[in-house]
């Protein structure tokens, strides 16, 4: 899983796209954006699901993609060196 990505950072498309040229399917979508909302929830230990603004709703919108994938999958992806989960 891809995160605290900076969309307009040129060095962050570079390496995104080096992940994936090296893992393919194992790269978990969607990426992960740095929001300011994520660590304000969790300084305040709270759920980023509940946390008030639009920024904090966007990634976790995302982080519910990532754990649909997961539960329609029935797995997360491993390198094949790895274990199954």
């Amino acid at each position: 899983m891809v995160n605290r990505v900076r969309p307009q950072s040129i060095e962050h498309q570079f390496r995104i796209k080096e992940l994936r040229d090296m893992f393919g399917p194992l790269v978990l979508a969607p990426q992960l954006p740095e929001r300011t909302s994520l660590q304000q929830a969790q300084g305040a230990a709270k759920p980023l699901h509940i946390w008030p603004g639009e920024s904090a709703q966007e990634l976790a919108g995302d982080f519910d993609q990532l754990l649909d994938r997961i539960i329609r999958t029935g797995r997360v992806p491993v390198p094949e060196t790895g274990a199954q989960a």
